[in-house]
C-alpha cells in the first residue's frame, strides 16, 4: 500500500513543507519529509493540536532505540499541524506493547553481537 499525504491543512504548509537548502525550493523540506514516514512507524496518521505531543513522544521513544529523529523539535512537531496520512491510528496502549517488544528485540540483538565479538576475541 502507498503512503498518502495531505499538506494543505497545514498553516502555511507552502513556506513550512516546501523548500530544501540543499536540494531546492522544489523539493519538500526535509523536517515535513521525515514526519510524514514517522507517521508509519508511530502509527499515529497525522498531527493534531490533541496528538502533537503522543506524535513527538512516540518519535523520541523510537529513536532511543533506534538512533533516528534526532533534529526532529517538539516544536517542529507543532508547525505540521494539520499534516495527514492513510495510516492507521494505534491507541497509547496497543503502541507501548509494540514499543516494548521493539525495545527487547534492539537488546537482544545487541547482547548478541556483545557475545559474537567476545567470542571472535581470542581467535586473532
Amino acid at each position: 500500500m502507498s503512503l498518502d499525504y495531505k499538506l494543505v491543512d497545514i498553516e502555511n504548509y507552502e513556506e513550512k513543507c516546501w523548500g530544501c537548502e540543499t536540494r531546492g525550493e522544489d523539493y519538500m523540506n526535509m523536517k515535513t519529509e521525515v514526519l510524514i514516514f514517522a507517521t508509519m512507524v508511530i502509527d499515529l496518521g497525522e498531527i493534531t493540536e490533541k496528538n502533537c505531543l503522543e506524535f513527538y513522544t512516540r518519535m523520541m521513544m523510537y529513536s532511543m532505540i533506534n538512533g533516528c529523529y534526532d533534529t526532529i523539535t517538539l516544536d517542529d512537531v507543532k508547525d505540521h499541524i494539520g499534516l495527514k496520512t492513510n495510516v492507521m491510528d494505534q491507541s497509547k496502549a496497543k503502541w507501548n506493547r509494540k514499543f516494548g517488544l521493539m525495545a527487547r528485540d534492539r537488546v537482544e540483538i545487541n547482547m548478541r553481537w556483545k557475545d559474537r565479538e567476545e567470542s571472535k576475541g581470542g581467535e586473532e
